[in-house]
């Protein structure tokens, strides 16, 4: 007996890239099935990397060892996807700032 359960046994009415958020699934018209494996493993890397490493979870060393490439790669790419190079908590550095 397996334990999986369909998307429409968990009442999933809607296609995923309805439901799921810009940027996440594929654009239309692009296919998981276009990717070869090698292609899809390394996509899948580069967007857990930069998922985590806007998250705080990963700092950019570590981003980019899970990306499979070198820091400066991996700040490439996030410039290419759009995203923030460095992470900044405010609240941290108006604290250094006071400390003068």
């Amino acid at each position: 007996m397996s334990n999986i359960v369909t998307p429409a046994q968990a009442g999933v009415q809607k296609a995923p890239q309805d439901w799921i958020p810009a940027g996440v699934y594929p654009p239309r018209g692009m296919h998981l099935q276009s990717f070869n494996p090698e292609e899809f493993s390394r996509e899948m890397r580069l967007a857990t990397a930069i998922t985590w490493y806007e998250q705080g979870k990963a700092s950019q060393e570590v981003a980019a060892r899970i990306a499979g490439m070198n820091r400066t790669d991996f700040l490439l790419a996030l410039a290419r996807a759009g995203k923030d190079s460095f992470q900044v908590d405010f609240s941290d550095l108006d604290r250094e700032l006071s400390l003068g």
